[in-house]
C-alpha cells in the first residue's frame, strides 16, 4: 500500500465546511459499502472452507473423544508424568490449577463472606470484600483448612484435569 499524502483543503467559510461534510459523507458511505462487500466475501470464504473441512473437523473430534475415552479408563498406565509417548505422538493429562468455587447455589458470595468473617476473622477476605482465593488455596494446600470447613462457609476446592494430544509431526508421512 502506498503512502497517503496529507493535505489540507481550502476552507474559508462554513459554506465550505458544509460542502466538505457532504463529500465526507459520500466517502464514508462508499467505505462502509465496500466494508459490507468485503465482509460478505469473507463470509463466503469462511463458509466455503467450513464446508470443505466439515468432515475432517468431525472426524478429528471423534478421534480425540475416542482416544480420550480410551486413555481415561487407563490412567494407571500413564505413570507419574501422566503422559504416554507413542510413535506418532503423546497423550497426556495435565492437572489444572485449583480454583475456589461456591459449594452450591444455597450460598451467595455475600453469605460466604459473612461466614468467613465470623469463622476465620477476615483471613480469606480482601479489603474490597471479596474472597481471597489465593490465600484460601494456599491454606488448603498446606492442610490448614479442610473440605468440611470450606463447606461450612459454602465453598469447595475443585481441581480437574485437561486431556490433550500432542502430535509428533516428524513421524507422520504426508498423504
Amino acid at each position: 500500500m502506498g503512502k497517503i499524502k496529507l493535505e489540507y483543503l481550502p476552507i474559508e467559510s462554513f459554506d465550505d465546511v458544509d460542502k466538505y461534510i457532504k463529500d465526507y459523507a459520500a466517502k464514508d458511505r462508499f467505505i462502509k459499502t465496500k466494508e459490507v462487500e468485503m465482509n460478505a466475501e469473507i463470509d463466503k470464504i469462511k463458509a466455503k472452507y467450513a464446508d470443505l473441512t466439515k468432515e475432517a473437523v468431525s472426524r478429528k473430534q471423534i478421534i480425540e473423544s475416542s482416544i480420550e475415552a480410551f486413555c481415561t479408563v487407563r490412567t494407571d498406565e500413564f505413570g507419574k508424568l501422566k503422559s504416554k509417548t507413542l510413535t506418532h505422538g503423546k497423550v497426556f493429562f495435565r492437572t489444572n490449577p485449583p480454583k475456589v468455587l461456591q459449594l452450591s447455589k444455597k450460598y451467595t458470595v455475600e453469605t460466604t463472606i459473612e461466614l468467613i468473617k465470623a469463622l476465620f476473622k477476615n483471613r480469606f477476605i480482601r479489603q474490597k470484600e471479596e474472597i481471597n482465593k489465593e490465600t484460601l488455596l494456599a491454606d488448603y494446600a498446606a492442610k490448614k483448612i479442610d473440605d468440611k470447613q470450606l463447606a461450612g462457609v459454602g465453598l469447595r476446592v475443585d481441581q480437574g484435569e485437561t486431556f490433550g494430544i500432542e502430535i509428533n509431526w516428524d513421524s507422520i508421512q504426508e498423504g
